[in-house]
């Protein structure tokens, strides 16, 4: 009987090892983005909406990423643990190019990827900031992938 007992302790630690989690706040940085070869104070000059807009792109981003990512994060705002994503560009078919890490209680990186590029949505009977909505999902979903390799090469 003791023997079983061990046994499933050692199989039961070894399952909770085998997979990390972490409880996340998602932020996404605009500061450094250029939009359309703008930065955003210039793109919303010519693109009224684009303030209204910005919040249901940055939605559809997260969201993605999110539900990518499912296995090993959680969103709880008030976690000291980060998701960053940083958005590099966004281009004048509405194409992405973002950053994401996890950055620990400590300032450290705790997965990280780099120039991860999206665009599926090039119509040109669409809005720009209509391409943007779609290709924010998508780039979401991009980045998610890529978080999720990462995290499979690290912790697996």
């Amino acid at each position: 009987m003791k023997r079983i007992v061990c046994i499933l302790l050692i199989l039961f630690s070894g399952l909770l090892a085998f997979g990390q989690t972490w409880e996340v706040n998602v932020k996404v940085d605009y500061s450094k983005a250029l939009i359309c070869d703008m930065d955003e104070e210039s793109y919303a000059i010519i693109e009224s909406d684009w303030y209204k807009d910005k919040v249901e792109i940055t939605h559809k981003l997260t969201t993605e990423l999110l539900k990518e990512t499912k296995k090993f994060l959680k969103l709880k705002l008030s976690s000291p643990i980060t998701l960053l994503v940083t958005v590099n560009s966004i281009g004048k078919e509405g194409e992405f190019n973002c950053d994401a890490e996890i950055i620990g209680e400590n300032k450290e990186t705790i997965l990280s990827v780099k120039d991860i590029r999206r665009c599926t949505a090039t119509s040109f009977w669409i809005t720009n900031l209509r391409r943007m909505k779609i290709n924010a999902r998508d780039e979401g979903w991009e980045l998610g992938r890529a978080l999720k390799e990462q995290y499979k090469e690290k912790y697996k």
